[in-house]
């Protein structure tokens, strides 16, 4: 965690302590289900219906710092196919609040002015090529793996999240070696 969210987090937890009011510790906020991968397990493209707006996002944002919330993430489908993500990042630093960005990776290079607005970025890895390519599409490893040496190049804290399966069960050793 970088020094400005740990104050952000700690100002906001202050601010709690000090109102005694009930608090929201995280939120996990699913932007949209739209996605441009076709993950094999996933079924967030087939149950798509109407998004929340940007202010409705804000007006959430603003609803959950004012409950003491201290850290949201952004998630999707594809949270960086949104055209107003930087905004809705924004006003969640804005408030003070850590923010952090779940993302396949695929879009990264093309939108990192959006993704150094995330206090931190977890990236879908799961597995070595192999077993990722086939359970996310031919060439998405080496996309996600470029975005993770980016995002490492540009300081941004990054982790990776991954879906356990068969295919990628006996692939966790070289997982592990991939994320170090």
């Amino acid at each position: 965690m970088r020094a400005d969210a740990i104050l952000r987090a700690s100002r906001a937890y202050a601010r709690h302590r000090l109102r005694g009011a009930p608090r929201v510790h995280a939120a996990s906020l699913m932007l949209t289900r739209a996605c441009n991968l076709r993950c094999g397990y996933c079924s967030r493209n087939e149950r798509r219906g109407p998004e929340l707006s940007t202010s409705q996002w804000i007006t959430l944002l603003d609803e959950l710092a004012q409950l003491g919330c201290l850290r949201v993430s952004f998630t999707g489908g594809e949270p960086l196919i949104r055209k107003d993500l930087d905004r809705i990042m924004a006003h969640s630093r804005r408030l003070g609040l850590e923010t952090g960005l779940n993302t396949n990776g695929l879009l990264v290079a093309r939108h990192m002015d959006t993704v150094r607005l995330a206090d931190s970025v977890t990236l879908s890895v799961d597995g070595p090529e192999g077993p990722h390519d086939q359970s996310r599409g031919a060439g998405s490893y080496e996309a996600v793996m470029a975005a993770a040496r980016a995002l490492v190049a540009a300081g941004i804290p990054t982790r990776f999240y991954t879906v356990l399966s068969r295919a990628n069960l006996d692939h966790l050793d070289a997982l592990i070696r991939d994320a170090e």
